[in-house]
């Protein structure tokens, strides 16, 4: 037997979500506070800042896990926490949402010196 089926709209994200399990907000947003908004190094920990520092220099993860004294595995662990956090499913995601980032702070600075 199957509970029916509880559709709700998450008030973080206000993305809709399958609420048989109870919860209040959707999977997304109970991994991060709010995965829509959040810049890279707000959610990421000192060491997925070091592991994308080195995907940014284009570092494989044998490279990556050599630099940083880890196993191959552990850095594939750290990128998959990178992507749930993030809500991407790649490396180049990742690197495209950075680029995304400091063209975002440029503008901003620029507007800022104009004022």
């Amino acid at each position: 037997m199957s509970l029916p089926a509880k559709i709700r709209t998450c008030p973080r994200c206000g993305d809709r979500f399958n609420a048989t399990a109870g919860h209040l907000v959707c999977t997304d947003c109970r991994i991060t506070r709010d995965p829509k908004r959040a810049r890279l190094g707000d959610s990421l920990t000192r060491r997925e800042m070091q592991i994308l520092r080195l995907l940014w220099l284009g570092f494989s993860n044998k490279a990556i896990a050599a630099d940083l004294f880890l196993t191959v595995g552990t850095v594939k662990e750290y990128l998959c926490s990178m992507f749930r956090k993030m809500g991407v499913q790649s490396r180049s995601e990742i690197l495209a949402r950075r680029i995304q980032e400091f063209e975002k702070a440029a503008e901003q600075s620029h507007m800022r010196r104009i004022a």
